[in-house]
């Protein structure tokens, strides 16, 4: 008998899902919680094998509420539900150790009883329109990451410096005393440097330079 845990604020969803469920001969709902925050403290007592999880709950996200039930060692499979479908909250979840991610809106009750099921065997789960839009995010990442290499690859290496301890927290002032040149040609290569990494801000080009890990 699988035991499943439903965390979802929405009643009417969650009532009908907790139904489909339990028409099932293999499936056992041992949990139908609204929040995150009754879900932490109920769903141990129980060891359920698959969670689902509400992506947007009311306090306690359910990422965050996967995060802590992942650190705390639930060993249950956990499928994310959610009524959107952003890229990044689906890589986020996915981060945070869910094995699936599925839309509730235009999911039969078959194929979502089937997703249940597979992730509890195993298998990753993913609707056919969040598997495109994770592909979608991992192709813009790697264009990025393209895009950021080429940049790096046309700092000088004066440029590079001045980069560097702008991400260190220095004046145009301290840096111009550091490597013995004047606050104007600091600032002119402030601005060759944003232009060249396509950033607009301090900022963002420390958070260019943090993604590089430091290295130029």
């Amino acid at each position: 008998m699988n035991k499943v845990a439903i965390v979802e604020d929405d009643p009417m969803f969650a009532e009908v899902a907790a139904w489909a469920l339990s028409q099932e001969r293999d499936m056992q709902v041992v949990g139908n919680h609204r929040c995150a925050e009754v879900a932490l403290v109920e769903i141990p007592k129980h060891c359920p094998d698959v969670i689902l999880m509400d992506i947007s709950l009311p306090g306690i996200s359910g990422i965050e509420c996967l995060r802590q039930l992942k650190r705390s060692g639930i060993p249950g499979q956990v499928l994310m539900l959610s009524g959107c479908e952003e890229g990044d909250l689906v890589f986020e979840s996915l981060r945070a150790g869910a094995e699936g991610y599925v839309s509730k809106h235009g999911m039969l009750l078959h194929q979502f009883v089937e997703a249940v099921r597979d992730v509890r065997m195993g298998g990753g789960v993913l609707t056919s329109s969040i598997a495109r839009k994770v592909i979608g995010y991992f192709r813009q990442e790697e264009a990025d990451k393209k895009k950021f290499a080429n940049a790096q690859d046309a700092l000088s290496a004066r440029e590079k410096e001045v980069l560097t301890n702008l991400a260190r927290g220095k004046t145009y002032k301290e840096i111009a005393g550091d490597l013995t040149i004047s606050i104007d040609t600091v600032r002119k290569h402030t601005g060759s440097i944003y232009r060249k990494i396509h950033v607009r801000s301090r900022t963002e080009a420390t958070s260019y330079y943090l993604r590089n890990g430091g290295k130029l």
